[in-house]
This record gives C-alpha cells, structure tokens and sequence, in this order.
C-alpha cells in the first residue's frame, strides 16, 4: 500500500499505490468545494500531487481530513504495507499523468460508478500485504 518516508526532518510523505490514490482522489474531491477560499495548502497539494507526480505530504491528508471532519465524513486512514511497482516508480510524469486521468474520470463518474471504484480501491487497500520494514 503506501511506504512512509521522511522529506525533511521532521516531515513525512507517503508513497501510494494506485487504489490509495483513488481513495484519496475521490476523498478530496468529495470536499474540496467546502475548502475556504485562500487555503495554502490546497494549490500547493494540487501543484505536488496532480501536476509534479510526487509523494503526498502526511500535513496534505492531515488538511483533507480536518475537511472532511467538519463536513462529519469519513476520515482518509492509510497504513504502512509492502510496496508494489507502482509505489516504487520515480517516473513522476506516470503518476501525474494517472492522477490526473482518474479525477477526470472520478469528477465524471455518476455517483454509483464512482461508489464502485472507491469500493474496490478500498477492498484492495486491505489485501495488500504488511510491509517489510516499517518507517
């Protein structure tokens, strides 16, 4: 599932693989119009995430879920696990491409299909193995 690391001192990030990705695609697409003008966070998280290709900062989930808490949703919990290809890849233009892609089809959706894919990406999430080091 997702490899914790550090990016400075004190700040860590995670490496996804692809279902986490659309737990937290959907999951911050679910909020993201009740998000206060002017939030710092949310272009830098876009910027990072959907444009760059890079690892999610823990502080941008934190500012999701604080979200999501006031709006009385489920929060986004991910885990340490073994990490797959995908999770592993450097080929940054890749991942944004691939996120990019799955909020266009995500934004789409109808509500059951989209129901469907964070369905599935959630039942995957749990069948991923535990890692073999833990950060």
């Amino acid at each position: 599932m997702a490899r914790k690391w550090e990016i400075t001192q004190g700040q860590y990030a995670w490496n996804f693989e692809q279902c986490e990705e659309i737990v937290l695609i959907a999951g911050y697409d679910e909020i993201r119009s009740f998000i206060p003008p002017g939030e710092a966070w949310v272009e830098e998280f876009e910027n990072h995430f959907f444009q760059h290709g890079n690892g999610v900062a823990v502080r941008y989930v934190d500012e999701i879920n604080a979200v999501r808490r006031r709006r009385v949703v489920p929060r986004l919990d991910y885990r340490e696990t073994d990490v797959f290809e995908y999770g592993r890849s450097t080929n940054k233009f890749m991942k944004s491409e691939y996120r990019r892609r799955m909020r266009e089809e995500i934004t789409a959706a109808s509500v059951d299909v989209r129901l469907r894919m964070v369905t599935q990406a959630l039942e995957e999430m749990k069948a991923l193995l535990p890692p073999h080091i833990t950060y």
